[in-house]
């Protein structure tokens, strides 16, 4: 046997929710309650505030013998509607308070490192065109900040990393393996709904770079095979 009973919100939105044996059911009535005053009319109106809702719900999900007596009590009325209302007193919710600090300092300090972390790339890339030690030293730079984004779950903060990393296989001549994760970039950039137009120019002035090195390396090799007798 099923009953049911209505939760009605501060903004008129009707929840139903089924209480069957093994489990509780709700769904959201569509049609609005204030244009239906003939429904509140022939209905049972309790008043409760949003916790003791909670943790009414909580009792009916978790306990059979609950759903049981809430069941029975429920044919005895025509109609039960539980109307939110504001609680008489806000509880402050302590250890929420202390998680949320504590989530909004590492962040801080995340973000803190990923700005120590590109300046020193920075000044490490831009001597890696030429020495190959420091080209590999901003890769492994890059690929630190490229963890702490993953941390932070930025997806282009994610992106901006990968970028950096790709100008270190520029540098240290794997041209190949920088193309692919250029291209997948550039992708990312232009398919959101509002393209990062920061993360795009970047991705052109990188992709500028390895077409630059690229055709170093034609002219270089050709300037090899030229130099060698015949």
């Amino acid at each position: 046997m099923q009953a049911i009973f209505y939760i009605l919100d501060q903004n008129g939105v009707l929840d139903v929710y089924i209480i069957s044996k093994r489990r509780v059911k709700y769904y959201r009535k569509e049609d609005s309650v204030e244009k239906d005053q003939h429904f509140l009319e022939i209905a049972t109106i309790f008043h409760a505030n949003g916790y003791e809702i909670q943790n009414f719900l909580h009792y009916l999900n978790t306990g059979c013998h609950t759903r049981a007596v809430v069941s029975g009590n429920l044919d005895k009325f025509t109609r039960v509607i539980v109307q939110v209302r504001d609680p008489e007193k806000n509880p402050i919710d302590y250890r929420g308070c202390r998680i949320a600090c504590q989530i909004a300092w590492e962040r801080a300090e995340l973000d803190n490192l990923l700005s120590w972390f590109s300046t020193l790339g920075g000044a490490f890339s831009s001597l890696g065109d030429d020495f190959e030690h420091c080209a590999e030293i901003a890769g492994q730079i890059s690929m630190k900040q490229l963890r702490i984004a993953l941390k932070l779950g930025d997806p282009h903060t994610i992106a901006r990393c990968k970028l950096y990393f790709s100008i270190s296989l520029i540098q240290r001549g794997h041209l190949r393996q920088a193309k692919y994760l250029i291209r997948e970039q550039y992708s990312f950039a232009i398919s959101s709904a509002q393209p990062d137009e920061r993360l795009v120019r970047m991705c052109l002035g990188i992709w500028a770079k390895l077409q630059y090195t690229h055709e170093m390396r034609l002219i270089d090799r050709q300037k090899r095979l030229q130099s060698q007798p015949t």
